[in-house]
């Protein structure tokens, strides 16, 4: 066993990719913690109906940053990851920046009016806290923005750093508001959006000093790739955040705000896994997207395999702790919620499943992937939600969700062993690994 512990420690000194996937995950596992345990304060604090408020509010903000990132951080991953060529980097970071920016100020300017508009559609008594998300996204977005470049530059451990104290400032805040006797939805929401910008003002502490915004330079040259890859990936990442929200939406609208709550309460202990694996994937991403020849690729296709079968099982050890991890984490007033999480979880560790294999479309060139797969789940979700969700409550919403991972695990990966082998069958096997 020793011997066996010695060796894996070696693999992980002699690899770079390995040190790097170790660094994230772990670090971000971490700050996703320190996330986590902001949202069970929040939850217990506010109890399932006035938590259920704050769902909706941060539903609708998730939704609106995804909006605002149309897909660009993608771009970045894939066309960013050449960390040599920084005049050209720069010239990526600067154009995404600049359409981000006419995005957010869109969105600002939005929330003037949409905050009434859809308080009514959703039935939802609070239409400030709506208006208060379009104006707020912004935060979010920079800070997302930032943790993409820094991960595009292979600058992983910054990325986890500044993660970690957008988290930990969620959580400071929070305590002081609470502490302070400001115990509302409002404020916690107010501040659960600001905070991120914390690392954002920080973030030359972060970047390489290499790293030079300018949003005046002719981005020509680089104008075409990246918006013919992000008007399919900002499908994809865009459907990723209604799949994620739209079941709150609905269930708002149909069921009660207490239900609502207890959804929002369950969903945050399976958003835990989902952040595990978004953060499995910024690291595999630009490194996938090197491997060019076959045979570095049939040793990452065993990889796959092998993540995502542990990532099925991990399931099975979670099954008898879904009530324990109820009472730890958003209380015993959630513990009705106990069957939902468990299909929810299960939805989530499909989706890890899946990551291994989605990063191979950062190598295959088939950027329509991105959206069918978005829209596939998309429509789902949705059609799913308005049928089920009035006859079935929380458990319509439940299912609906697991149903479009398992699209989303089945689409994937058949169609990656099938490009796959179109592509590689008959090609060089000369190793290129780095």
């Amino acid at each position: 066993m020793k011997q066996k512990v010695n060796q894996l420690l070696s693999k992980v000194r002699e690899s770079k990719g390995l040190q790097q996937t170790v660094i994230s995950l772990i670090g971000n596992f971490f700050a996703t913690g320190v996330s986590a345990i902001t949202i069970i304060l929040i939850s217990r604090v506010l109890g399932p109906t006035q938590f259920g408020v704050f769902t909706v509010a941060m539903a609708v903000a998730v939704i609106l940053s995804r909006v605002a990132d149309a897909g660009l951080n993608a771009t970045l991953l894939k066309f960013a990851s050449d960390t040599s060529n920084h005049q050209k980097n720069n010239a990526l970071f600067s154009y995404t920046i600049k359409l981000k920016l006419w995005l957010t100020l869109i969105l600002a300017a939005m929330g003037m009016f949409s905050g009434s508009l859809l308080s009514r559609v959703l039935h939802f008594d609070q239409p400030h806290l709506i208006s208060l998300a379009f104006y707020l996204v912004g935060f979010t977005v920079w800070y997302e923005q930032l943790v993409t470049m820094l991960q595009a530059s292979q600058r992983f451990s910054q990325a986890v750093a500044a993660n970690l104290s957008q988290s930990l400032a969620k959580l400071i805040g929070i305590s002081i508001l609470f502490l302070i006797g400001l115990k509302s939805s409002v404020f916690a929401f107010g501040w659960y959006m600001i905070a991120p910008v914390i690392p954002v003002l920080l973030f030359r502490y972060f970047v390489s000093p290499q790293l030079k915004i300018k949003l005046n330079q002719d981005f020509s040259l680089h104008r075409q790739s990246v918006l013919k890859m992000a008007k399919h990936s900002s499908v994809a990442f865009i459907a990723a955040g209604l799949i994620e929200n739209v079941d709150v939406l609905i269930v708002q609208r149909y069921l009660t705000t207490y239900e609502t709550g207890l959804l929002g309460g369950v969903s945050r202990i399976s958003l835990m896994l989902l952040m595990i694996a978004y953060s499995l994937g910024n690291v595999l991403y630009p490194r996938v997207a090197q491997y060019k020849d076959q045979v570095n690729m049939a040793r990452y296709l065993k990889k796959a395999v092998f993540m995502s079968v542990l990532a099925l099982a991990g399931f099975l050890l979670f099954i008898p702790l879904s009530e324990l991890s109820i009472i730890l984490t958003i209380g015993p007033e959630y513990l009705a919620g106990t069957p939902i999480l468990l299909i929810l979880v299960a939805s989530s560790f499909i989706t890890l499943a899946t990551i291994p294999f989605l990063a191979l479309f950062y190598v295959f060139e088939k950027d329509w992937y991105f959206s069918v797969s978005g829209i596939g789940q998309l429509l789902i979700v949705v059609v799913g939600n308005y049928l089920l969700v009035p006859t079935m409550g929380l458990y319509g919403a439940a299912w609906t969700r697991f149903i479009s991972r398992v699209f989303f695990f089945t689409f994937t990966i058949g169609l990656a062993i099938y490009i796959y082998r179109q592509k590689y069958l008959r090609a060089p096997t000369t190793s290129t690994e780095t």
